[in-house]
């Protein structure tokens, strides 16, 4: 019995870790590529960790929104094509878009702080 919970657990700790890792990397692309960002390496890299932290959160937000909006029903015009794009937003759509705002408002927070 305790092998059943340890291996439904292994999905949802997998489901998080790859949302952390885009968080982490949308974090340092951001302000690592973006130039109009503080000059200084320190404040790109505390900026960086920001962007993360504030990704990770936009994630956990967007994605207990989704669950509470989520349609049981999908009706396209589309056909197959129109429900598999239906479908895939609203596997990932949501969380992408709060990795994308999260973590650009704490980056940007962080780096006016200076």
């Amino acid at each position: 019995m305790e092998a059943k919970e340890i291996s439904s657990n292994n999905g949802k700790n997998a489901y998080y870790i790859f949302y952390l890792i885009l968080s982490i990397a949308w974090g340092f692309l951001v302000t690592f590529v973006n130039t109009q960002v503080a000059s200084g390496f320190l404040m790109k890299l505390v900026g960086a960790i920001g962007g993360s932290v504030g990704g990770f959160l936009g994630f956990l937000i967007a994605d207990f929104i989704r669950k509470l909006i989520i349609p049981d029903m999908i009706f396209t015009t589309g056909g197959f094509l129109g429900l598999l794009k239906a479908r895939l937003f609203w596997m990932c759509g949501p969380q992408l878009i709060g990795i994308a705002v999260g973590g650009i408002l704490f980056m940007s927070m962080i780096v006016e702080m200076k």
